[in-house]
């Protein structure tokens, strides 16, 4: 090409720049709907749950139980004293966890997150969307826990639930409802809506009310079972 004095980039017809057309923001979503989805769930099990077994099972092991029963406090007070305190306990995990998330996200160097930026009110989503369901996972942990013997026994007891209340959570970031009314199933809907808030995807608007409502309902279900339980001598004071 020189002998013939030619230009070079005759070698290259076509230039490719690359563009990024996606906002900080729609980065930032990217990672978190895979990333938030199963971190809620994790920490709404796992938030509240040594407390929910000392309050139970620990209790009956220890023999402490049977004084706060003799107390002029009735079935119904002394359960949902100890739930509002395990609920109390698992919102500042909750919240603990969520902002050091998002502050994490928003302080790391520009070359690792290539200016991605996670949005505040993802994280405030997040945060409003696991009170409900911390509800519900508080009850059903007291529910298993009251039934066995010890602490350790409870432990034990709770290890499949862990799993099963992360796996749907881990299925909602990868499949997300293909039904508005999916979003009303609990932990499911909850970690997909979840995901589609930090993507910034167009949501239908039932499903931030399906969400709760199915959290809260998994709740008072949980709540009427735990209830039974604390009604029953057999499992406060078998051993």
């Amino acid at each position: 090409m020189q002998e013939r004095n030619l230009d070079p980039s005759l070698l290259a017809p076509v230039s490719v720049s690359e563009q990024e057309l996606a906002t900080p923001a729609q980065l930032g979503g990217i990672f978190a709907s895979f990333t938030l989805p199963i971190l809620l769930a994790t920490i709404v099990a796992q938030g509240g749950m040594f407390l929910a077994i000392d309050v139970t099972a620990g209790e009956k092991e220890r023999g402490t139980l049977e004084s706060v029963l003799v107390t002029p406090a009735n079935d119904f007070e002394i359960f949902m004293g100890k739930l509002m305190a395990v609920f109390s306990l698992t919102c500042v995990p909750i919240v603990l966890t969520f902002m050091g998330f998002f502050i994490a996200s928003n302080v790391m160097p520009e070359s690792m997150t290539r200016g991605a930026v996670l949005p505040f009110d993802v994280v405030l989503g997040a945060i409003l969307l696991s009170l409900p369901l911390a509800l519900f996972f508080d009850a059903a942990l007291m529910i298993i826990s009251v039934r066995t013997k010890a602490f350790k026994d409870a432990q034990q007891a709770l290890t499949p639930f862990m799993f099963a209340a992360i796996a749907p959570a881990m299925v909602a970031a990868f499949a997300t409802p293909s039904n508005p009314l999916f979003y009303g199933i609990p932990v499911y809907g909850t970690a997909a809506l979840v995901g589609k808030l930090a993507t910034g995807a167009p949501l239908p608007e039932i499903a931030f009310l399906l969400a709760v409502l199915g959290s809260l309902v998994a709740a008072a279900v949980c709540i009427y079972i735990g209830l039974r339980a604390f009604n029953r001598e057999r499992l406060l004071y078998g051993m």
